[in-house]
């Protein structure tokens, strides 16, 4: 079956980027009712996609053309996401196009909603405008300005923060500007993640095509090489899972929930993460075991376990040690009721299997003290481990 060009769209931004872990296509209302094209939901973030793929034929009036344009792509678009808001402002769930699951909406009074219109089909003479077009603020965004966007704020977390900062720069600034949509992303990453606070923002076309040239953005993308570590080990799991090539038993359920924690760390987050990860598999080169705790801010302050072994260690060993290790973990950090732990063991240096732990202790009782205390005299622990904190851009 054939497929147009905003159907195609839809199944990238569901399935190939980073926001498949949170991407619903065709979700609906309880009565079957097509809510909009694209919801993301990640708690506590809803971001309503409309798309629409608008081709008009030309005539020799381009301003009229544009306006025609516009109507259908964009003020279409506004109205679909301002309906759809409306109808979530009263739902706690969603259901998926199957028409049976169900997926849960962050608590009404928690949710941070974005609204977001990706207009295909645009000629080069039509303009997209944005802003507040009529009942809050819509980001638009062409073919081209999206992937640079899907490219370069390639975690959820930064992918939202921009939304975010755009809103407010608009919001608290006066712009004067004949740039596109990727002049605005250049402007915003060349300040390191930032909009100026209040004033006069002038914005020319071009900033885009200096800024991917330029030398700051050259040593930005190769400090973060080492961050791709972290993506390959979550589609590496979530691959091995859907393609039955797990070691060990997994629900789906508790892989999903792992792999969404990690996969909710920005870039900044993924490279010190990386690094730490890569660290600790080339020091086990030359010691028996090499350990790490890190704490990440992000939202329930999850805390990471890493261990990695040399390869001859039993591989029903690694995984008690690394159940203590996160047991400890969380008689350490009280406000901290989730551990999820990673072992590997090392050949030449590099990690080989892996085991996958999630501990999930909402409260802390007197048997869970008593494990604990075990598990320090088992594993000899006599000092209190040292945590790092990698912490996020919320």
């Amino acid at each position: 079956m054939a497929v147009n060009q905003s159907e195609e769209f839809v199944e990238k931004l569901c399935y190939q980027t980073f926001l498949k872990f949170w991407s619903y296509a065709n979700p609906l209302l309880r009565k079957g009712k097509e809510l909009t094209d694209v919801l993301i939901v990640c708690d506590p973030y809803i971001i309503i996609f409309s798309v629409k793929d608008i081709n008009i034929k030309e005539t020799d009036d381009v301003e009229q053309d544009a306006e025609r344009w516009l109507k259908r792509a964009i003020d279409a678009s506004a109205k679909q996401i301002y309906g759809a808001e409306r109808m979530l402002s009263m739902s706690d769930i969603v259901l998926l196009s199957d028409g049976k699951t169900e997926i849960k909406l962050p608590p009404k009074k928690e949710r941070i909603v974005f609204r977001v219109a990706v207009a295909l089909g645009r000629k080069e003479t039509f303009p997209l405008k944005f802003g507040d077009l009529g009942k809050g603020y819509v980001h638009v965004f062409d073919q081209d300005s999206f992937d640079k966007a899907l490219i370069e704020l390639d975690t959820i977390l930064d992918f939202v923060k921009y939304l975010q900062q755009k809103e407010k720069l608009i919001k608290n600034n006066t712009i004067i500007l004949s740039a596109a949509e990727e002049d605005f992303l250049a402007y915003y990453l060349d300040g390191e993640g930032q909009f100026p606070e209040n004033g006069l923002v002038v914005l020319d076309q071009g900033l885009w095509s200096s800024f991917e040239k330029s030398e700051k953005q050259k040593r930005w993308q190769e400090e973060i090489k080492i961050s791709a570590l972290w993506d390959k080990f979550i589609n590496q799991m979530s691959d091995d899972f859907f393609g039955n090539r797990l070691d060990f038993p997994v629900s789906r359920e508790e892989l999903e929930e792992i792999l969404r924690v990690m996969a909710k760390e920005d870039r900044i987050s993924r490279k010190l993460l990386s690094e730490l990860w890569f660290d600790i598999i080339n020091k086990t080169k030359h010691s028996k075991v090499f350990t790490r705790a890190v704490r990440s801010e992000i939202s329930g302050s999850f805390v990471y376990v890493f261990l990695a072994r040399p390869i001859d260690t039993d591989r029903e060993l690694r995984k008690k040690e690394l159940l203590l290790r996160c047991l400890i973990a969380r008689g350490r950090n009280m406000d901290s009721q989730k551990i999820i732990g990673i072992g590997t063991e090392t050949v030449n240096g590099i990690g080989s299997s892996f085991d996958l732990v999630l501990l999930d202790l909402p409260e802390w009782n007197q048997s869970h003290q008593k494990a604990y205390e075990l598990a320090l005299e088992e594993l000899g622990i006599d000092q209190p481990p040292i945590y790092r904190s990698i912490k996020n851009s919320f």
